[in-house]
This record gives structure tokens, C-alpha cells and sequence, in this order.
């Protein structure tokens, strides 16, 4: 997630993405570990002097910068959101680099529009001149407690400090986040598109220091490359409605040694993956299964793995949609294949399927977003099969003490 900067505040100027990390719920705002701690203000706030006030919290309240107020979005605020979400990215990269249609997608439970706030004018309260969003998670490795932090400032709104006033906000948060939760430190968490060097200064300047990068992928559907092989007994086909217990369960294991990886149960995973996405389409999924005979269903890994209708087990998934900016593109949101699977052509197989699968459905691009961290292997099946890097995002972290 990133912070939109261009206010003349500390440290300089810029447009950020949201964090763009694979098989992650911005990830996108929240997971099975996510611990809520709201900020301790829920009402409007409208300041003309910019000096921070006391707060019935034990940290001191921040106040808006002069002339502006603060307060939570509302389901009418949405919209207004996500088309200053991709104005900026336009007016900072050229182009729409994340989709103000996901954020907004985010921020339509009650729950995320808590972790949320918006800056208008004092005298036009009508009116987003910036906004930012907070998610808390543990870090399913090391058992960190971080803050993701993405924001905007509107390009006409600039010159006001109002980045500087988002990212306090998000200290603060932090702070907040690392009381509650008894911790000595919170890691706050951000990113920018690699070309925005004046995003990158304003986090240098501010304590930020560059932690990895995130790739975005994309292939061209001009030429679709052939079908490769696939190891007897493996057949890949389309996913079917009935399947959805069978595909959790992949996705479930076929994650489990990723290093950003944090378990959902199925209703959970339903509601992420089917339920509050507007853009599902379930032909853009695709399931590499095998029958269940007895010596499989003897793999001690596969012993309680629940079965399709059909009796199949499902070794591989590969789950696209269309893109919320882009009509003409598929983005795969999650490619994984069981360990007892992997090494044998699977994931390449399905890779390419999803290549077609998209072309039947009139896209003439497909999409991919992965983090440099993944393992190498990974990102040369990818290149392998055509695929080539379009952008990068440098994420940035930021130790804030309690």
C-alpha cells in the first residue's frame, strides 16, 4: 500500500500504489490474524490552526492542517475515493498503476471504513482532498505486528502538507496498534512505484527505509503459446461451482510454506475470493485434478483432503478475474500447485491455460503481480512462459515505537 505525497510537507512530493503483493488480501484490508484497534476519534474533526490537541487517548490527538478537517468515509464517499485514487496515479506515473475500484472495494464494510479517513476543506466538506487507509497484520513468520499504510492527496489540494498530516496520522496508529497489542514496536508498511522518485524522497526523509520489491507481469494474448504436457493422470479442467471446498483447500496448501501466508477458514475465504468481488467470474478459473484413487488418498498429505462432487482431487488452481480498470485484461490472482504436484509441469500447465481461457473471454492481456521475495523459480516460470516485468513497486518500512 503507499501513501500519495505532493502536500510541500516533509521530505518532498509523489503518487503511491497500493501494496500489490500476491495471494494477499490489499491486501488489501484485513486477514484471519488481524488484530482491530481503532483509532481512538471516530467524529469529524475541523481545524484552523493545525496545532495537534489533546485527546482522551494517551497519545496526544493530530489535527488536520489549516483550513481542513478529518473524518470517517462513508458508503457514499466511495466512488469519490476511487476516482481520486486513479487521478493521481495519472496526474504522478501517466497511468493508472493500482485500481481505485479495489480500494474502494475495501472500504465497504463498516469495519474498514473505521480504519479509514478522509481530509476535506473546512469550507467544502463535500469535497476529498486526500484519505488513508490503515490495516493491521501479523506477520505470519515472524509474528511481527505491522501497519500498512495507502493514501492520496488530490493533485489540486497540494501545497497543504496534507501527506505529512496522513502519515502522523498512520504513526500514530501505529503507536496505538503497538499498546493495544502489548508490543514494543509496530512496523509501518508502504510502497511506491519505482519511477516516483519524489515519493521516494518523502519516505527517505521520513524515517522510511527500502525493504523489497513487487513486480507487476503482463503478457500480450496476441500469439497464445501451445499447451505443454502434463504428467499422466493430471488433467486440467474448468472450475464448477461445486468445487469451491476443493479449491479452499488447495489454495490453503499450496500456501502454506509461502512466507507471507496466514490461514482462512471457507467462509472466509468464499466471502474474499467470491462473494464481495463484483468482478468474479468463475470461467477465469481453472483446477488441475487427479481421481482420487486409493494409493493417492494413501499420501499421508492427502489423507482429509476434501473431494470435488466428482470424486477428483484437486492438485493445482489457477483463479483470474477482470481487471477492475481494464475490461480487456485478466489478472491471475492466486497460481499454486500441492507440494506431491510441484516439479512435473503443473503450474506452466495451468499458467497457459489461463492464457486461453482469457482469450476466450475476449481479453487481450493478462496480468500478474509478484513479490521479489518469491522464490525464483517462480518468476522464471512466469518469464518462461512470456510473461514480462511492466512495473516495479519498492516497498518501504518504517519502525515506530509504542
Amino acid at each position: 500500500m503507499g501513501l500519495g505525497v505532493g502536500d510541500g510537507g516533509r521530505g518532498g512530493a509523489g503518487t503511491i500504489p497500493p501494496d500489490p503483493r500476491v495471494n494477499v488480501a490489499p491486501t488489501p484490508l484485513g486477514s484471519a490474524t488481524t488484530t482491530t484497534t481503532r483509532d481512538s476519534v471516530d467524529s469529524t474533526t475541523s481545524v484552523g490552526s493545525g496545532t495537534p490537541g489533546a485527546s482522551g487517548s494517551a497519545l496526544p490527538e493530530i489535527e488536520a492542517p489549516a483550513g481542513h478537517g478529518w473524518r470517517r468515509p462513508t458508503p457514499e464517499d466511495l466512488p469519490l475515493i476511487a476516482a481520486l485514487h486513479d487521478r493521481c496515479d495519472v496526474d504522478r506515473i501517466g497511468e493508472v498503476t493500482g485500481s481505485g475500484a479495489d480500494v474502494a472495494r475495501d472500504l465497504i464494510e463498516p469495519a474498514a471504513r473505521d480504519e479509514a479517513i478522509v481530509v476535506f476543506p473546512a469550507d467544502r466538506p463535500d469535497v476529498i482532498a486526500a484519505y488513508a487507509l490503515f490495516q493491521e497484520d501479523r506477520d505470519p513468520w515472524t509474528g511481527d505486528l505491522d501497519l500498512y499504510l495507502e493514501g492520496r492527496v488530490d493533485p489540486d489540494h497540494t501545497g497543504h502538507e496534507l501527506a505529512t498530516f496522513l502519515l502522523d496520522r498512520g504513526v500514530r496508529r501505529a503507536r496505538l496498534a503497538a499498546r493495544s497489542a502489548g508490543e514494543e514496536r509496530v512496523t509501518l508498511v508502504t510502497s511506491t512505484a519505482n519511477e516516483d522518485r519524489r515519493a521516494r524522497n518523502f519516505y527517505l526523509q521520513n524515517e522510511f527505509a527500502p525493504a523489497r520489491h513487487l513486480l507487476r507481469l503482463r503478457l500480450d494474448l496476441e500469439d497464445l503459446p501451445p499447451r505443454p504436457p502434463l504428467p499422466e493422470g493430471i488433467r486440467i479442467r474448468p472450475w464448477r461451482s461445486e468445487d469451491l471446498a476443493a479449491t479452499w483447500h488447495a489454495h490453503q496448501m499450496s500456501f502454506a510454506d509461502h512466507w507471507d501466508f496466514e490461514s482462512v477458514d471457507l467462509s472466509e475465504w468464499r466471502y474474499m475470493e467470491v462473494d464481495r468481488r463484483d468482478d468474479f467470474d468463475g470461467s477465469l478459473w481453472m483446477l488441475a485434478v487427479t481421481d482420487a484413487a486409493p494409493e493417492t488418498l494413501a499420501r499421508p498429505e492427502l489423507a482429509a483432503v476434501p473431494l470435488t462432487p466428482g470424486g477428483e482431487v484437486v492438485v493445482g488452481i489457477a483463479l483470474g478475474h477482470v481487471a477492475a480498470d481494464d475490461v480487456t485484461r485478466v489478472e491471475i490472482r492466486h497460481l499454486g500447485v500441492l507440494q506431491v504436484a510441484r516439479g512435473a509441469g503443473v503450474a506452466r500447465r495451468l499458467l497457459v491455460e489461463m492464457f486461453h481461457a482469457a482469450a476466450a473471454a475476449g481479453a487481450t492481456q493478462v496480468g500478474l503481480e509478484v513479490d521479489d521475495i518469491t522464490e525464483h523459480g517462480a518468476l522464471r516460470l512466469y518469464q518462461q512462459a512470456g510473461m514480462r516485468i511492466a512495473r516495479r513497486f519498492d516497498v518501504y518500512v518504517r519502525d515506530v515505537e509504542a
